[in-house]
């Protein structure tokens, strides 16, 4: 039977889950709302399924920035689906950032070199500007190590998902990352 808990929310008094079975945890709290859940994984699964050919043509086009702003736009509904694997918006921002970085340094860089080639000034800005731009580079090879990190991360959600039914290989998860995952994640099926 059940009762409404302190928080006037339909589920199991605390005496009632003391007298069933020891269990899962989560499926002892969560049995009542088993239904809700289910239909929950299902409207998020069918919010984050997009066109593989869409993906990988704003991923080419936008410089690969799409490949990290992904991750943000999915990142809500696939931790709504698997709490227990949280996505991190830090990683993905981060490399933005530094992809803008080193766009703004590239153009510098160019004006500065022909600058110092007409005038001849500048030379010692144009040094500061490749120290800057090692830098920048680097912090975005880390954030894209990040990224690889959080394509594994979907790759858990995923499989936790499927109850491991759908087979998501390791080694094209770290060499394609998205497009592989969105392409899983297209062939996922549940049931409301």
């Amino acid at each position: 039977m059940l009762t409404k808990n302190q928080y006037g929310v339909p589920g199991l008094s605390l005496k009632q889950r003391i007298k069933q079975k020891k269990g899962d945890k989560l499926n002892t709290i969560y049995e009542p709302f088993k239904d809700e859940f289910k239909n929950a994984a299902f409207v998020s699964i069918q919010s984050i399924k997009e066109s593989l050919i869409k993906n990988v043509f704003l991923i080419i086009i936008t410089l690969s920035i799409y490949y990290s702003y992904w991750y943000l736009k999915k990142r809500n509904n696939l931790n709504r689906v698997c709490p227990e694997v949280r996505l991190s918006s830090f990683t993905p921002v981060i490399v933005i950032v530094f992809i803008f970085f080193n766009i703004l340094l590239w153009f510098l860089d160019g004006f500065i070199s022909e600058c110092v080639e007409i005038t001849g000034a500048c030379r010692s800005f144009s040094g500061k500007i490749n120290y800057l731009s090692f830098y920048a580079e680097l912090c975005l090879a880390m954030g894209q190590a990040g990224l690889v990190w959080e394509s594994f991360k979907v790759r858990r959600i995923l499989l936790k998902i499927t109850n491991n039914s759908q087979k998501i290989s390791k080694i094209f998860t770290l060499i394609l990352g998205v497009p592989y995952l969105q392409y899983k994640i297209n062939k996922i099926k549940l049931s409301k």
